[in-house]
């Protein structure tokens, strides 16, 4: 199963509408009930968020101190819940060219359909864009 930055994000902000599910997927994880991957594109799309603003670190834009702490406890809790990141293709960069033409999804969700559905894994994720593609498989983290 490959978990989507959305549920990344509500788990590290508490103040988030999703927390409270992404806590109970990860303390599922940490009981070994999900197997869940992270795509190193996660990060990446974390990290331009936090830079722009548009992701807050303690309630304001972070400088690169506090960017570099939160990442630091983000990926402490993939190890402490055995979580693996995974790197992109470029198959997948290729694939999700053609994806983003035909669903017309961002550039980061389509990467992510991309890879889900070379690796025929799930996507688990509150975002409603992926319930179009035919081509996958999404389920909602409050479904589950």
């Amino acid at each position: 199963m490959l978990i989507e930055t959305d549920l990344l994000y509500a788990f590290m902000d508490t103040s988030s509408r999703h927390h409270e599910v992404s806590m109970k997927i990860f303390d599922r994880i940490k009981k070994h009930e999900l197997e869940v991957q992270v795509l190193s594109l996660s990060l990446l799309e974390l990290e331009l968020l936090i830079r722009s603003g548009n992701l807050l670190v303690n309630n304001k834009k972070a400088d690169d101190k506090e960017s570099k702490g939160w990442f630091k406890k983000l990926c402490l809790s993939f190890e402490q819940h055995n979580i693996s990141v995974k790197d992109i293709s470029c198959a997948d960069f290729i694939e999700s060219a053609r994806i983003r033409s035909k669903y017309g999804l961002s550039f980061f969700d389509s990467h992510f359909v991309a890879y889900a559905r070379r690796k025929d894994m799930v996507i688990l994720s509150t975002d409603k864009m992926y319930d179009s593609v035919k081509e996958i498989k999404k389920i909602d983290p409050y479904e589950i």
